[in-house]
């Protein structure tokens, strides 16, 4: 496990991306206390995830899932995006995007925020990136921003959710902070 592990803050369970070797997704959801498996997701199981290429849906272990409600969501390094019931890890929705999930999605409490980015090569992120604003209950693509366009232009961090400002806050690979209040008003 390559990401950060999740715990839903006191419903005794965790949850984690797996898939690195295989280029093939995992996720699974286990016991706080025990470590035992309640319930996971994973091709070589049969309980693969719909969409990819090929079969494939890309590696879950880069970015950290986050929760909303009953649903966690996360993104693969081939541009899938999943909502599952945190529950019995069964799909609500995914989305294909334009580009990997290389960062943790982040939420406003209803909707989801989450950047792309086609991957890195020497330490340096390569063409592009797109911010989404996800609906989180359905899935429906809300808005996006693509900020980065120019070779070794990308996102190196995930976004992040201002509640204060009502704001979305990216950063690219020349260290500079993109996105302030008013310039995102229309992803908000």
């Amino acid at each position: 496990v390559s990401n950060t592990v999740v715990d839903d803050g006191g419903d005794g369970k965790i949850y984690f991306g797996t898939g690195k070797a295989t280029l093939s997704e995992g996720f699974v959801c286990a016991d706080a206390l025990t470590g035992d498996t309640l319930w996971v997701r994973h091709s070589a199981l049969g309980t693969g995830f719909p969409g990819g290429f090929g079969g494939l849906t890309g590696e879950v272990q880069y970015a950290t899932s986050v929760i909303v409600g009953n649903n966690v969501y996360f993104g693969t390094s081939f541009g899938m995006f999943y909502a599952l019931d945190k529950n019995t890890g069964a799909d609500v929705w995914n989305a294909t995007l334009d580009q990997g999930v290389w960062f943790s999605p982040t939420t406003d409490g209803t909707d989801i925020f989450v950047g792309t980015s086609d991957g890195y090569l020497a330490a340096m992120p390569t063409l592009g990136g797109t911010v989404y604003k996800l609906d989180g209950t359905t899935g429906a693509t809300l808005f996006t921003w693509a900020g980065y366009d120019a070779a070794f232009e990308g996102f190196v961090t995930a976004p992040v959710y201002n509640a204060d400002e009502d704001a979305i806050y990216v950063n690219g690979n020349l260290g500079v902070g993109v996105g302030s209040s008013g310039y995102y008003e229309g992803l908000l």
